[in-house]
């Protein structure tokens, strides 16, 4: 799938998906099958961010950070990761954003500061 490097709005039901899509190097697009993405969910209860990566790249980042010797390296933790086992696709990203609103989850991922000059609410 070919993107643009930029920001791309989704509405759905209910919430309104915001992705910051981006290149990962000077060679071109990420690899969906090795990536990250952040991405913001807006709702009527407030607006919500996560970072959304796949396994893959999280075992990525974790050899990068042994081979520079950051610090941690022997574990991953990123506040508000969500973890896919999928390559990241804009249709899985609306799956992500879907389900995290139908379940409630969203209320669990980073919740965002509604006087921050860059966002708004659904």
């Amino acid at each position: 799938m070919s993107r643009e490097e930029g920001i791309r709005t989704l509405r759905g039901a209910g919430y309104e998906l915001v992705m910051y899509w981006h290149y990962g190097s000077m060679e071109g697009p990420e690899d969906p099958h090795d990536m990250n993405i952040d991405i913001e969910i807006r709702t009527r209860q407030g607006r919500f961010s996560a970072t959304v990566f796949t396994l893959q790249n999280v075992a990525t980042l974790l050899a990068r950070w042994r081979t520079t010797g950051e610090r941690p390296n022997t574990y991953f933790q990123v506040a508000d990761a969500v973890i896919v086992d999928r390559p990241i696709t804009e249709e899985l990203l609306r799956t992500v954003a879907e389900e995290a609103v139908s379940t409630g989850a969203v209320e669990h991922l980073q919740r965002l500061d509604d006087t921050d000059p860059d966002g708004g609410s659904a």
